[in-house]
């Protein structure tokens, strides 16, 4: 068993929301309901990504669905498998809406089968299975013996065991389970998932016979968004692509070099907060935490040590390159983890302006500014076409963090890829070239630009910047030599950060220079 669930997990892989105990503390609904989510499973489902278990990153992300269930975040989980008909979606409504489940202690029925199970254990299992399982155990001193005991014989035990489990009573053990380890309505809502696949009796269709469907099926994608990354990335990457956006991620940190080192903030983490973490592999100043926790409540986040930030985010940064002592722009500011990343890049000297065309959403630009000890941001309200007139040729660098449809981070916000629909993209290209096209106004000859979005669709990438060289031939493709960037571009001049290669979000970014007159403003 050198691949078995327990060594991964000793050995601290996040596992697949199918395996024990769950990246997304599926474990901790109780080992009845594992039969429930391997049936969900089985049917294409990993919908354990989406229960709000705890954070999965920063930001927030305003959950909408297009059923009846628009506006409830735990049943939009459930669109999938509404709208492949595996579920009614009245009855499970219905469900929600009022329990009708005896939530009662657990039964000496259950705990004879506990010793029951335990001896089969005792009696299969070999020195190897042993040594892992104690390995494992050791981790989790703080979970009764018999629980740890019985989730170990998952694997070599379970077609023996689950045959006798009676589905009401393991219906009320994972309920009653959730209500005590679990938070806010994932009783109830587990209890809706488990009435209503009880009712069915098992009985489920088989999986899709094309590929593509089989897919979104399988790693719950919807099915638009399947078959275009399996046509763009061929069948097999397009499965590692979707299986890397279903994990989920490591909280990352930057180190506010204006205030200490990347060594430094880690060791004031291990010594202040017990957390432990490690050097990001391609951003110098990141740190990946080797647990998640609520990172902003850290002692040295308070007083501006380091901000949550994705690796393939602080990239972007040091792919503008911005020099102490230039004036900069980045016209997305907010809430300002770039724009606070460039003004440490340049040493706090100089003057990066913030621009957004929400001013509550500005307010936030300049407290982390504050908290970071950032002096040289300054904050204009307005869109990127609306300031452009006023600052047009000042900048000597500006950034282009475009609105997109962020199909790039949905292991951060699994929501988007269910929000989204293919018909979105080219009305945010629309919005897109506006913005870059105004951009470029404000950038001085001989300046630089960089145009990135968290998304990897290319009518939100090249669709845009492509066309916009053809417009002006003032401007060109200006890619870093490989030895002087972590990741290699790719073709004709694109950064591509993706989830399944680098452990990063999904980004996309251009390097663009001007070399000569600067171009019209399109109206």
């Amino acid at each position: 068993m050198a691949d078995s669930w327990m060594a991964q997990r000793a050995a601290g892989v996040v596992l697949h929301p199918t395996s024990l105990p769950g990246p997304h503390g599926v474990g901790d609904l109780g080992p009845n309901a594992y039969f429930f989510i391997d049936w969900l499973h089985s049917a294409g489902q990993s919908l354990w990504q989406t229960l709000p278990l705890g954070p999965v990153g920063s930001g927030d992300s305003p959950y909408m669905g297009s059923s009846a269930f628009a506006g409830n975040p735990l049943l939009v989980a459930m669109e999938p498998l509404v709208q492949r008909g595996w579920l009614d979606a009245q009855t499970l409504q219905a469900d929600w809406d009022e329990e009708r489940i005896d939530y009662a202690a657990l039964t000496p029925w259950r705990l004879q089968k506990l010793r029951e199970a335990f001896a089969g254990f005792e009696q299969h299992a070999t020195a190897q299975e042993r040594a892992e399982l104690a390995a494992w155990a050791f981790g989790q001193q703080a979970w009764l013996e018999d629980y740890t005991l019985f989730m170990a014989l998952d694997q070599a035990h379970r077609p023996a065991l689950w045959p006798e489990w009676p589905p009401a009573l393991a219906q009320r053990d994972a309920v009653a389970l959730a209500k005590r380890r679990a938070h806010g309505e994932v009783a109830p809502f587990l209890n809706a998932v488990l009435r209503s696949l009880t009712r069915s009796g098992g009985s489920l269709p088989p999986p899709p016979e094309d590929r593509a469907e089989d897919l979104a099926t399988r790693l719950s994608f919807p099915s638009w968004l399947a078959h275009r990354w399996a046509q763009r990335f061929g069948l097999d990457e397009a499965e590692r692509l979707m299986t890397a956006l279903d994990e989920r991620p490591e909280v990352t940190i930057r180190a506010n070099l204006l205030k200490c080192t990347r060594a430094q903030l880690a060791q004031r983490l291990s010594e202040e907060e017990e957390v432990a973490c490690s050097a990001t592999i391609f951003a110098p100043e990141g740190l990946a935490l080797e647990e998640p926790g609520p990172a902003f409540r850290f002692k040295a986040f308070k007083e501006g040590w380091f901000t949550v930030q994705d690796e393939a985010s602080i990239l972007v940064g040091h792919l503008l390159g911005p020099k102490p002592g230039e004036t900069v722009a980045d016209v997305c500011a907010a809430p300002g983890t770039k724009a606070t990343h460039l003004a440490a890049l340049m040493r706090n000297s100089g003057k990066v302006v913030a621009m957004d065309p929400h001013a509550a959403r500005l307010k936030l630009v300049s407290q982390a500014a504050a908290r970071l000890g950032v002096t040289i941001v300054e904050c204009h309200g307005g869109s990127a076409e609306a300031l452009a007139p006023r600052f047009k040729d000042r900048f000597d660098r500006v950034l282009v963090d475009a609105p997109c449809s962020n199909l790039g981070v949905v292991r951060r916000h699994p929501d988007v890829k269910w929000r989204r629909t293919e018909a979105d993209l080219p009305r945010l290209a629309e919005r897109q070239r506006a913005i870059l096209d105004a951009a470029a106004s404000m950038c001085r000859a001989g300046g630089t630009l960089v145009f990135a979005t968290c998304s990897l669709e290319p009518e939100e990438n090249e669709g845009i910047v492509l066309p916009f060289l053809e417009a002006h031939a003032d401007w060109r493709l200006d890619p870093p030599a490989e030895a002087e960037f972590p990741i290699p571009f790719e073709p004709p001049g694109v950064l591509r950060c993706l989830p399944h290669k680098h452990g990063t979000d999904g980004f996309t970014a251009f390097r663009l220079t001007r070399t000569g007159n600067p171009p019209t403003l399109h109206t």
